[in-house]
């Protein structure tokens, strides 16, 4: 599952003083009043990717980087510090990641304590690679596809 939201660059200035919406903006549109034509280069897509288990949960970015961290550091603690993250909470991220995978994604590193020496499994490192792999394809992708989908429209607001 991916989401796949437009990005406008730079942004108008009634969305920085918080008038309007992302929409409005997108379509050219801000309150009643006419307004230029929205233009299409400068919108951008920006993709959001998601490895769902079951219904609910789901591995994306976040908890990709959390798991990197853990295997650059060889610690939980650590990796949840570099996030400004409690060690019970990102304890809690993984616990149910494995349960709702069904894969041991971290294991104790030989000699190490409760909070400290952890790394992730084979098994884990292949999951986040192939993770890693789709997402890159998708990203290379999407700005290829955006093109062909929005090339040399230009989008008004109708009056109402």
């Amino acid at each position: 599952m991916c989401g796949l939201s437009l990005v406008r660059s730079p942004r108008p200035p009634a969305l920085e003083r918080g008038g309007g919406s992302a929409d409005d903006a997108l379509v050219g549109g801000l309150g009643g009043a006419r307004s230029p034509p929205c233009n299409m280069s400068a919108v951008e897509p920006k993709l959001g990717v998601w490895i769902v288990f079951g219904k609910r949960l789901k591995l994306g970015d976040g908890r990709a980087r959390l798991l990197e961290a853990i295997d650059a550091r060889g610690s939980l603690q650590g990796a949840a510090a570099e996030f400004d993250m409690s060690y019970r909470n990102a304890w809690g991220y993984l616990r149910e990641l494995e349960t709702a995978a069904g894969l041991k994604f971290v294991e104790r590193a030989p000699g190490g304590t409760a909070r400290r020496g952890m790394r992730l499994t084979p098994a884990a490192r292949e999951f986040l690679t192939c993770y890693r792999a789709f997402q890159r394809a998708l990203e290379t992708a999407a700005p290829r596809y955006f093109a062909r989908s929005f090339r040399a429209r230009t989008f008004k607001s109708r009056r109402r």
